[in-house]
């Protein structure tokens, strides 16, 4: 470790102002030498704000020489805390980077789980390689990389559960039951477009989502329930593709004690039981076929669209309408009619269609203020409220935003970071 010598740090140096550039100069070689590795960690800056502090403490320092380093210790603790941030954004960011590309991977291939797995698997890989880069250069640099280090391991059980997840699909037999411990949890919208998949363990729930009878890839499909329709036919109800799936919204009593709410069965395979409109299920599982199921890739118009607090509605010819500071339930929109998770790129091309912004925020009512006599003026003519005038005829309208797929899900990893080097090895001991 670099020393600091102060030994002559005492009241009988012959010059503060020689001493003092002395002493300066050490902290910059010392400081020099810390960020020979191109980064000044937390710890670094911890170090040189004791070397600070001694200097601090000379006897024979003026008060400029004080002050100047009074302004070197606020440096170091300013970039101390901004290191420790960074750090903590960069997983943020990352973790943002990775959802981004898992919605293109919902969009281009939500109807084939098994690529869309093989896809995700080279997201997770790619994160890993990042994540273990990360980790490596934090400690040689004395960082604490703990954080780095759980959210690796977070990606690798991730990167496992998703191998598992394809290797037991690709051994599914159709018109069998699916053998799998994972599940498809599909949104679509009301044309039975996939909006969004994910592909978990069978033990981790989502609320608003019911088992079907439909198997999609290899994989037990779970649908989101769409809420509008549900509630005007009396029943739970969700479209996927060409398939509805349909049960009664009460809830039964399982065999544990439990009351759940009955699986949704596709519309082929319910017969009439008694005169009371009840039915039974006939068959097991219903395979969907991958080409009568299509993904959204594009709004009509009349359609939302959410980017964070705001909305955009689709008004046709690639137009949309910003609406800002209000919110789903206030335009009488349910999830179903939000396209949410779209790509970054398609978002781009919505935003710059926006012709017409409209502010819905409450307005706040001020009150009265009484009238000063001395300032009176003549009540001013209110000026006439502007309006974005509607586009003419002879405006030229560009296609809605579609997105196009990359020609395989690998290829969606290899842009977000880049060409993965091959580490599981060192990371996993060999497992490939």
């Amino acid at each position: 470790m670099a020393t600091f010598n102060v030994s002559f740090a005492n009241k009988k140096t012959q010059s503060s102002g020689q001493d003092y550039g002395i002493l300066v100069d050490q902290l910059d070689i010392l400081e020099s030498r810390l960020s020979s590795d191109g980064k000044l960690s937390p710890g670094d800056y911890g170090l040189l704000a004791d070397k600070a502090m001694k200097l601090y403490g000379h006897p024979g320092l003026s008060p400029a020489s004080r002050s100047n380093i009074e302004v070197r210790l606020e440096r170091y603790k300013a970039s101390s805390n901004k290191t420790v941030i960074k750090d903590s954004q960069d997983i943020d960011r990352m973790n943002r980077d990775v959802q981004n590309d898992t919605n293109k991977l919902a969009v281009g291939f939500g109807n084939d789980p098994q690529t869309f797995l093989d896809g995700r698997i080279s997201l997770l890989e790619a994160k890993m390689f990042k994540l273990q880069e990360n980790a490596d250069d934090q400690e040689r640099a004395g960082d604490d990389s703990t954080q780095t280090q759980i959210e690796l391991q977070k990606t690798r059980d991730e990167w496992i559960d998703s191998k598992t997840a394809l290797q037991t699909a690709q051994t599914y037999q159709p018109g069998t039951a699916p053998q799998s411990d994972f599940v498809a949890y599909v949104e679509t919208n009301s044309n039975g477009e996939i909006r969004n998949i994910d592909i978990v363990r069978s033990s981790a729930t989502k609320q608003g989502y019911l088992p079907t009878t439909g198997v999609l890839g290899g994989f037990q499909v779970y649908g989101k329930v769409n809420a509008k329709v549900s509630a005007q036919e009396g029943k739970n109800v969700f479209k996927l593709g060409n398939t509805t799936f349909s049960a009664s919204s009460n809830m039964r009593p399982g065999p544990d004690g439990t009351f759940k709410q009955d699986t949704l069965t596709a519309e082929s395979q319910q017969q009439a039981l008694g005169s009371r409109g009840r039915t039974k299920a006939v068959g097991e599982f219903v395979d969907l076929n991958p080409v009568e199921v299509k993904t959204q890739k594009f709004t009509r118009p009349g359609e939302w669209i959410q980017s964070g607090q705001d909305f955009y509605k689709d008004l046709g010819g690639g137009q949309y309408e910003r609406i800002i500071g209000t919110t789903k339930e206030k335009l009488g929109l349910n999830d179903e009619d939000v396209l949410s998770n779209l790509p970054n790129e398609m978002l781009s091309k919505v935003k710059q269609g926006a012709i017409k912004t409209t502010d819905m925020t409450p307005s706040v009512s001020l009150p009265p203020m009484a009238p000063d006599a001395s300032t009176q003026v003549a009540p001013a003519t209110l000026a006439p409220q502007v309006s974005t005038p509607a586009p003419s005829a002879s405006v030229s309208s560009t296609a809605a935003p579609t997105y196009r797929a990359p020609g395989s899900a690998q290829g969606i990893a290899s842009k977000a970071f880049g060409a993965a080097k091959s580490f599981l090895g060192k990371l996993f001991g060999g497992a490939e």
